[in-house]
């Protein structure tokens, strides 16, 4: 085989309906890149017997783990929050919206196959769940990444993709509001970040591998940097006031992605002074706490995308 290039690369998913069992992909999503790994937990053994090496292995545990990013667009990043510790609500008929708000189940309600091709060589990811999401701003553009917690691999055959029409969202597409309903217009730069600690699990059985995915303590953080024209949200942080957020992004009035942190407190408020001929900016760390309903956050897509979200 010759020497090959990420360009030639392809990653789909697809829905499992039993966790572990790998399905060929149904969804094909351009990355900007991957770090999704089989990831051994190897036994070497080192008993006392005249030698001060290593004299063997035991073929230990596995599990999958990595990272993947792309540019965020309503009907790619929907697999992935669909397979998170969320449950989604679906209206509408042909222009849909999915409601994802957050739960605590101990292990992911719904896992994913994840295919990758590498220079023509394919791997298959089964049991698939995510860890951790994050939106963020890079190059004007809305990013997404997703931390990924899986079971197993499996050799598969080569995918024939198809790819979305889709496009990322960019300037002159956004809405922020904090606190909701005020809108402002002198932030540049965010991440809004849900983590899970997703965590594999080990346990003695008849075959090697991780016996499943189980979620730990949730954090919902959002960084941001903002233009500091006066002390009032200054005072607000001060005085531990928290603050309903929201952000959107859309492209016409039915695709678009929306996500909101509730009772957000901030936790973090730099006002450094640095050149001269800089601007005096504040950068800001909210930290998510339940509002009344329950919630600490929600991510809501419109798209034409279909899917059945897990209930």
């Amino acid at each position: 085989m010759a020497l090959g290039i990420g360009a030639s690369g392809i990653a789909g998913v697809a829905f499992e309906t039993v966790a572990g069992t790998y399905v060929a992909p149904t969804k094909y999503v351009p990355i900007l890149n991957e770090t999704l790994e089989y990831k051994e937990s190897n036994i070497y053994r080192r008993p006392i017997r005249q030698s001060a090496a290593q004299i063997g292995v035991v073929p230990g545990d596995f599990n999958v783990t990595g990272t993947i990013t792309m540019e965020a667009t309503e009907d790619t990043c929907l697999y992935f929050t669909e397979v998170s510790r969320a449950v989604g609500v679906k209206t509408g008929s042909t222009n849909f919206t999915y409601t994802y708000s957050p739960t605590s189940v101990a292990v992911p309600p719904r896992t994913m196959s994840i295919t990758v091709v590498r220079n023509g060589v394919v791997f298959g990811y089964a049991g698939c769940c995510a860890s951790k999401q994050t939106f963020t701003v890079n190059n004007n553009l809305l990013q997404y990444a997703v931390d990924i917690v899986g079971l197993s691999e499996a050799t598969q055959s080569l995918p024939t993709a198809t790819w979305p029409t889709s496009v990322p969202y960019g300037p002159g597409s956004w809405t922020v509001q904090f606190p909701l309903a005020t809108t402002i217009t002198d932030m540049d730069t965010f991440s809004f970040e849900v983590d899970d600690a997703g965590n594999p699990n080990m346990r003695l059985k008849a075959t090697r591998g991780s016996a499943f995915t189980s979620y730990g303590e949730r954090s919902v953080q959002m960084t941001a940097a903002r233009d500091f024209l006066d002390a009032t949200d200054y005072n607000a942080f001060k005085a531990v006031t928290p603050q309903h957020g929201m952000v959107s992004v859309v492209a016409g009035a039915n695709n678009g992605i929306q996500f909101d942190i509730y009772n957000a407190v901030k936790d973090v408020y730099q006002v450094p002074l640095s050149g001269q001929g800089d601007l005096v900016r504040a950068n800001i760390t909210y930290q998510s706490t339940l509002d009344s309903s329950g919630n600490e956050y929600q991510i809501v897509y419109k798209t034409q995308e279909t899917i059945t979200p897990h209930t």
